[in-house]
């Protein structure tokens, strides 16, 4: 291979170098403003996926402080022993009551109707 030969192939090789250089450089810059872009999108997203958490932690603080709330107020099943206790101590009361004003009941009717004999042997008129 001559001089010019080599020359000419040197000068097409740096050419060729230079070229590709220049578009590795392009595809480089294009590749930065790429990422930089996609970094602003994750960015923003991160930004949103961060914002929408904090709501719905805030909402789980608030249905847990419902809950606690709900809870205190609850009764629990010693609260309703002593419902039950205090129901079935008043049926017995109710239930005495009645069978005593059944027995007084019964004791009126036999006075009324002794009443009523002794009227009519004393030949006393009533007045209801």
């Amino acid at each position: 291979m001559d001089t010019k030969e080599y020359k000419e192939l040197r000068s097409s090789m740096e050419t060729g170098f230079a070229h590709a250089k220049s578009e590795r450089e392009e595809l480089r810059k294009s590749m930065e403003i790429g990422f930089a872009s996609s970094k602003s999108e994750v960015d923003e997203l991160r930004n949103s996926m961060n914002t929408g958490f904090g709501d719905v932690k805030m909402k789980i603080f608030e249905v847990e402080g419902r809950i606690t709330a709900i809870e205190e107020k609850m009764a629990d099943k010693n609260d309703i022993n002593k419902i039950l206790k205090a129901v079935d101590a008043y049926a017995h009361k109710a239930d005495k009551y009645f069978q005593e004003h059944k027995i007084l009941s019964g004791q009126f009717k036999r006075h009324e109707g002794w009443l009523k004999k002794i009227a009519v042997k004393t030949d006393t008129k009533l007045d209801y």
